[in-house]
Formats: C-alpha cells, structure tokens, sequence
C-alpha cells in the first residue's frame, strides 16, 4: 500500500456493506424458510400425482 502511495496511486473507498436481514434467531428464520420450501415442493409433488 505505501507503494502505492509513493506512485501517487490513490484507491476510492467502496461502499459500505449493508446488510438487512438480522432475524433475532438464525435457528426460527432457518426452520420457517425449510417449513416455506417443504411446502412448496410438497404441492408440487401433489399436483403432479393428481
């Protein structure tokens, strides 16, 4: 990085990471997301033997 300083090479800074999904519990948003997908596949299986 002083190297690059010496060169005059200067980096811009990146935007900052911002992150919104913060569930009070990993393990409840984890479980309601298979429980989401179980159900999803679960009626598409259903509609495929009818």
């Amino acid at each position: 990085m002083e190297e690059r300083k010496a060169k005059g090479l200067k980096d811009l800074e990146s935007k900052k990471i911002v992150v919104e999904n913060n569930p009070p519990n990993k393990y409840e948003q984890g479980r309601t997301v298979l429980e989401i997908l179980t159900q999803t596949v679960d009626q598409e299986i259903l509609k495929k033997m009818k």
